[in-house]
């Protein structure tokens, strides 16, 4: 049973993100802009191709997942820029925090100002096969999954990877 928790996705492609509402879409590129507003889903060989993706699985409601919030804030505000994209995908775990205006109310509140998606219907979730929070994945260029982080923690080891890819897109920019 624990191999469940354990099953990682590193070399994997990315499979696509939706949710119900999206907030703070103003950094996406274009077309993943326009899929957002569609209620369409990013998918990374196209809204997404050519950037590097970290997801974050989080809730507003965890405290292990508010432990990472602040460094996950921090990476946002030095490294975004082009080929560089943090998108939040909050999963509630509990009943009350499937509320939209709750979500938005704490991303406001955090001071998130990245790209966030309210999935109350755990869609994206269960496709990433997710079983815990917080989990963060690393979505290198070309859609394939270079990290898959469970639970809080081991952010150096995160952060290496995610500026050997950022080098790489970025050298090619």
């Amino acid at each position: 049973m624990w191999n469940l928790f354990r099953r990682s996705l590193v070399g994997k492609p990315a499979m696509e993100i939706t949710g119900d509402i999206w907030f703070n879409v103003t950094s996406f590129p274009e077309e993943a802009r326009q899929a957002a507003a569609r209620h369409s889903p990013l998918r990374f060989d196209r809204e997404l191709a050519g950037t590097v993706t970290l997801i974050n699985f989080w809730d507003y409601s965890s405290a292990d997942c508010m432990a990472d919030l602040s460094l996950l804030h921090a990476w946002w505000e030095q490294y975004e820029g082009p080929g560089f994209l943090l998108i939040g995908v909050h999963t509630p775990q509990y009943a009350f925090a499937e509320d939209p205006d709750k979500v938005e109310s704490a991303v406001l509140r955090l001071h998130l100002d990245y790209p966030v998606v309210s999935d109350p219907f755990y869609t994206t979730w269960k496709r990433y096969d997710t079983k815990t929070w917080p989990r963060k994945l690393l979505v290198d260029a070309y859609g394939v999954i270079r990290a898959d982080i469970r639970g809080k923690g081991k952010m150096d080891q995160l952060e290496e990877k995610l500026r050997k890819l950022l080098t790489q897109v970025r050298s090619h920019v």
